[in-house]
């Protein structure tokens, strides 16, 4: 705002928020730029030397456009700040003067609204990394997979597979995987580990086996902290992609809820004011007639 002493009293009127100051459009600029994504919600007035608030919060809706956007404008100001709802550049726009506690519920339904944006772009960005992070060890199991069993089909063909299904039952290898979990954003995705053993060997003997089923042992062996790291991601997967959807369905709320009936608010305000200059247009055309007559009359008595 242009005015100082509208600057002073917002600062005074809402200490429960992180009030940053600017007289116009250039030193708000400067302001975000410094903040280094800090701030969450632009006020702006309309009519200031330097520029407009729509042009304003236009731009701010380009560079930063997780900021939610509020208009402050008097009556005379109503059809740029309906027009600026309408492209989508302000999230709401609140007539000046503004009451306190009217622009405080704005303000914090307009904090709750960037929250769950900041939450939501955080979760797709993990939901894309550990989607990205599951096909890539997917295509590496399988790839481990078919050495395994190419190996262990080698060992099939030298001493039968009779003989290698009764050495896999002396085998007495058990898998250990340590189960846990961490908090993405207020989500709880799972941590699977496999607990290695480093100095894991066959513990069969040496009759009827072979070179093949050596190797066919260490490509199985090899398999297992990859399945571990593939359950932690399809799961962590998972359940981002739940919680994305029910913070979605939260933004949707407010974006189609909200704004919407808003829109409609603006759209009858926008009616309203239109009759009333449908009426006084007419109102004024009225005039004029009963004045004409009346002169008329007036010159028709100068003449008697």
């Amino acid at each position: 705002d242009d005015e100082p002493q509208a600057l002073k009293y917002a600062k005074l009127a809402f200490p429960d928020f992180r009030v940053h100051t600017a007289t116009g459009p250039t030193e708000a600029k400067a302001v975000l730029a410094g903040a280094g994504g800090a701030i969450g919600i632009v006020v702006s007035d309309q009519r200031m030397p330097d520029g407009s608030g729509t042009d304003l919060l236009g731009w701010v809706h380009q560079v930063h456009p997780g900021i939610i956007r509020i208009l402050t404008t008097a009556y005379s100001d109503l059809a740029s700040a309906i027009e600026a709802v309408n492209t989508g550049a302000v999230y709401r726009y609140v007539v000046k003067p503004w009451q306190v506690d009217d622009l405080r519920q704005t303000l914090l339904r307009a904090g709750d609204l960037w929250r769950l944006q900041r939450e939501r772009d955080i979760l797709l960005r993990e939901l894309r990394n550990n989607v990205y992070d599951a096909q890539r060890t997917r295509e590496e199991l399988l790839e481990v997979l078919a050495q395994a069993y190419r190996s262990l089909k080698e060992a099939n063909m030298a001493k039968g597979s009779e003989g290698i299904a009764n050495t896999a039952l002396t085998s007495s290898h058990e898998a250990t995987f340590e189960m846990d979990s961490r908090s993405i954003m207020g989500v709880a995705v799972p941590v699977v580990n496999y607990k290695a053993n480093p100095e894991l060997k066959p513990n069969y003997g040496f009759a009827n086996t072979s070179a093949e089923l050596d190797r066919a042992f260490t490509k199985f062996n090899e398999l297992l902290p990859i399945l571990a790291h593939l359950a932690k991601a399809e799961g962590t997967t998972f359940q981002i992609a739940n919680d994305v959807r029910r913070t979605q369905r939260r933004v949707n709320a407010l974006n189609h809820v909200l704004i919407p009936r808003y829109r409609a608010t603006a759209k009858m305000i926008e009616m309203v004011l239109e009759e009333k200059e449908r009426e006084e247009f007419v109102r004024t055309k009225r005039i004029k007639s009963l004045i004409k007559g009346h002169e008329k009359e007036l010159k028709h008595d100068e003449k008697v």
